[in-house]
């Protein structure tokens, strides 16, 4: 159960920071 939640809170960490590094490298 604690395990799902780390991995959504992982997953969704991971999907911002790859939002963030798309629009970073979008204003290059």
């Amino acid at each position: 159960m604690i395990t799902t939640i780390l991995l959504i809170m992982l997953g969704s960490l991971f999907m911002t920071g790859l939002g963030a590094g798309i629009v970073a490298y979008d204003e290059l």
